[in-house]
């Protein structure tokens, strides 16, 4: 994708600005430059760009060593599969492929919004990148490269590889882990190249600009806080600026739930007098700046508000001229819309846009779940939390997508039996929803994807007060399911495993994505109090099944994401994870695929079988200097293996690979999954949904410490494991 030229002059200018905010910001020695803390909202379309920034020094820091920082190179083995969409495309009405059209300009628009959102430098080096290639085509960069520069063949690669990397992550941290990466070629070299190429004859001051603003926050990896995403002093983020810790993110959140608001569409801006008085920006994302928009209980007016001791002031703006385009392009889809409800969907996101209203967007969301049975799917807004250090505020997120009527009726089967087959889950009646919410759930043929990461399937909108009581969607991207099987070697398990795997991988992972969407995310209850103090569950007859106490709940204003806060993502998915391999055992659920009673024990090891392996795969995943997880999903599935392992129905040992090197071999007891396994994963289940049900973060949090830190007595024999893992890490396809 490359930009349009005023699109590349609107993000650098947003690089730009934010370096001035930035500077006010950080402290002496570190080394946050141009997009670290954005004022968008303040960019003007002028011609001249904003001075040079005062460059900050680095801290000295001991060097990482040349093969710890390999971790942090795109592989150069890393596959780039192609994502087939023509076929589906050709099959739309003009109106359709209009509609199409507006929708993927609305994502690419927002898509932008996901650089800015990854981390200061981001911004800096994607805008790099573009002029580097609208300058000179690739054959021209590589003679630059190779005669010029002194380039070998694999330089040349590594170069193609990091920028495939940024584009691919929307910034230069990947969206699957929030660890860095960094170019596999030395820094002097592709300087060299930079200062060889078309766009730095063309702009000088331009391209000089942007080395200074990122050249070295690119390679930098001897901060240990620049290798990973996080508050300070753990990471880097731009969700809160810079001189924010864990405790203002508590204050925030604070303050947040006392005024009933939602974080998703927003960041915070910490200021602090010379006085030492505080003042914390709740930064709205809109392309207006005008206007008191309702907000909560408050307004968006820039009018401060006095909470324990600190001022809070509620404004819109952030990323104005993206929300701007996004809001153009789909009042240009709602002239092509297919029905009212599309249009009302339509109508109400552009609102949402404009003003920072999240509640413009809830409504929105709300046509989209009334939207069944569409010929092209689409969704987009701040959606998952994944990112954000406190777990609250969402990622740019949109996709637009052709639904795939045939292969979406098989799915639309499960939806048919899915009120009994939760009626089975492991937990009592009273912790489930009142009334069972039926969704549309369709597999899709994906032509955008706007956002750090493409997964391959969704279950949205995340807002509870929705989820709960008016439903949502389910939806499985075929395409990025093939794309994602593509060229996977054996690993971690037997030949004999891996060849049955093999043979039903493909149909394991439709199963898993299914269960894991409608049934995973799509059950349960939480229980609440209600604005006008009643609940939504009987206070005196449903208890704690575990302790027998009264339950707990979430008070108004309290969200899951808020309650839960970091852990939030990585417990949620682990949740369903747990509930699609459990109800992976039920026969009604096999024979919606049409699986017979003969090979329905196949497909059952090898869901399984799947999900323990899926827990060594990910710990590379766990940031052993912090002893912390990187990846709420890789969390969740180590977890599962956990488990497993403590049941004795999986059990993991070291061995030399066939290339003489260490390896890990993972066992599965075929014979225990319906006994020992199922009363294993059912105890574990009921404990997770009681845990998110009662809003009891504090048990929640226990659990997944016991089984998912490097805890002793089996620390030694775990970071042994890692390193295993770390080693014969297969690269994710770009």
């Amino acid at each position: 994708m490359l930009l349009s030229a005023a699109a590349s002059a609107t993000l650098l200018r947003c690089c730009s600005q934010a370096a001035k905010h930035a500077s006010q910001h950080f402290p002496a020695k570190q080394h946050f430059l141009a997009a670290s803390r954005l004022r968008l909202h303040c960019v003007k379309l002028q011609s001249t760009l904003p001075a040079q920034p005062q460059q900050l020094s680095s801290p000295i820091m001991p060097a990482l060593e040349a093969e710890a920082r390999k971790q942090f190179f795109v592989p150069l083995t890393t596959k780039v599969p192609s994502i087939e969409c023509e076929k589906a495309f050709a099959l739309l009405s003009d109106n359709e492929k209009q509609y199409v059209h507006h929708w993927t300009q609305a994502s690419w628009a927002g898509g932008l919004i996901t650089v800015l959102q990854t981390s200061p430098e981001s911004p800096a080096i994607f805008v790099l990148l573009q002029n580097l290639f609208r300058h000179n085509t690739l054959a021209e960069l590589e003679e630059i490269a190779k005669k010029k520069c002194g380039f070998s063949d694999d330089d040349w690669l590594a170069v193609k590889f990091y920028a495939a990397g940024v584009y691919h992550n929307m910034g230069n941290y990947v969206g699957f882990g929030d660890t860095k990466i960094v170019p596999e070629v030395a820094r002097e070299q592709l300087h060299q190249l930079v200062l060889a190429s078309g766009a730095h004859s063309k702009d000088t001051p331009l391209i000089e600009q942007l080395w200074a603003e990122c050249g070295d926050r690119m390679y930098d990896l001897d901060n240990p806080r620049f290798r990973q995403l996080g508050l300070k002093p753990d990471g880097v983020t731009t969700y809160f600026s810079s001189n924010c810790d864990k405790k203002d993110a508590e204050i925030v959140k604070k303050f947040l739930v006392e005024n009933e608001i939602d974080a998703y569409n927003s960041r915070v801006f910490k200021t602090v007098s010379e006085q030492g008085a505080v003042v914390y920006e709740i930064r709205h994302a809109s392309s207006s700046t005008k206007g008191a928009v309702p907000v909560g209980k408050l307004k968006m007016n820039g009018e401060p508000v006095e909470f324990r001791g600190s001022k809070f002031v509620l404004t819109n703006g952030d990323y104005a001229p993206f929300m701007a385009e996004m809001a153009s392009s789909l009042k240009e889809a709602v002239a092509v819309a297919a029905n009212d409800t599309e249009k009302k969907m339509l109508e109400n996101y552009i609102a949402s846009f404009e003003t920072g209203s999240l509640d413009s967007h809830k409504e929105g969301s709300r046509y989209w779940i009334r939207n069944k049975k569409p010929v092209v799917e689409g969704y987009i807004g701040f959606i998952e939390t994944y990112r954000d250090p406190s777990g609250q505020r969402g990622e740019f997120e949109g996709f637009v997508a052709i639904v795939d009527k045939e292969k979406s009726a098989r799915l639309n089967g499960l939806v048919d039996t899915a009120e009994h087959i939760i009626s089975q889950l492991p937990w009592p009646t009273e912790y489930e929803k009142d009334k069972y919410l039926r969704p549309d759930f369709s597999e899709l043929t994906v032509v955008a994807f706007a956002s750090s990461g493409v997964p391959i399937g969704i279950n949205i909108p995340n807002y509870d007060d929705i989820r709960q009581n008016e439903g949502f969607k389910n939806v499985s991207l075929g395409n990025i399911i093939a794309a994602a099987l593509k060229s996977r070697p054996p690993q971690f398990i037997s030949n004999e495993d891996h060849e049955l795997l093999s043979k039903h991988e493909s149909l394991v992972l439709e199963i898993q994505v299914a269960l894991h969407e409608l049934l995973g995310h799509g059950s349960g209850k939480l229980f609440e109090q209600q604005k006008d103090g009643s609940f939504n569950f009987d206070r005196e007859a449903v208890k704690d099944f575990e302790s027998g106490d009264v339950c707990s709940y979430y008070e108004v204003g309290e969200s899951y994401d808020s309650v839960f806060g970091a852990l939030a993502s990585t417990y949620e998915e682990c949740r369903a994870e747990t509930v699609a391999i459990y109800l992976a055992l039920l026969p009604d659920v096999l024979a919606v695929w049409g699986i017979q009673e003969k090979e329905a024990d196949d497909i059952i090891f090898c869901i399984w079988l799947a999900m323990a392996v899926s827990g060594i795969k990910s710990m590379p995943y766990y940031i052993v200097e912090q002893e912390k997880w990187g990846q709420a999903h890789a969390q969740g599935r180590f977890a599962i293996l956990r488990v497993m392992m403590e049941a004795e129905l999986v059990t993991v040992t070291q061995t030399t690979g066939t290339d003489g090197k260490p390896d890990l071999l993972l066992k599965l007891d075929r014979t225990q999954i319906k006994t020992v396994g199922k009363d294993a994963i059912g105890n574990f289940l009921r404990r997770l949904q009681l845990y998110k049900s009662t809003a009891n973060q504090e048990q929640a949090f226990e659990m997944m410490t016991e089984y998912t830190a490097f805890l002793p007595p089996q620390t030694e024999e775990l970071l042994q494991w890692h390193a295993i893992a770390v080693a014969r890490r297969i690269p994710k396809n770009l």
